[in-house]
């Protein structure tokens, strides 16, 4: 009887949470690397505007789009505050989020 009550309990890791540990860990892994795949990108396509010269393949290159929510201060006289997050996406930027998250994937699955 305490083999089968064993065997439905959640596995645990080191710390003894039922793969908590784990979870987390990788989405940390994931949100870094979908990052370094942003910025990667993002250095490429400045590089190839850089280099390639005027025309439309330039263009869709330099081209960013931006969203988020511009920077807002909020003053209380002995504390200043500045929140703000802007997101500014390439063509390249696009596709080296696409890659990492690719190449994720296949880490993970081995």
């Amino acid at each position: 009887m305490s083999e089968k009550r064993n065997s439905r309990t959640a596995k645990t890791n080191e710390t003894g949470h039922a793969n908590g540990g784990y979870m987390a860990k990788s989405t940390i892994w994931f949100i870094a690397v979908i990052v370094v795949g942003a910025l990667l990108g993002s250095f490429l396509g400045k590089f190839i505007t850089l280099v390639v010269p005027s025309g439309s393949v330039r263009d869709m290159f330099a081209t960013e789009i931006t969203a988020g929510l511009s920077p807002t201060t909020l003053n209380l006289r002995i504390v200043e505050f500045t929140f703000g997050c802007m997101l500014k996406l390439n063509v390249t930027s696009i596709l080296g989020i696409i890659v990492a998250a690719l190449i994720f994937r296949h880490i993970t699955k081995a």
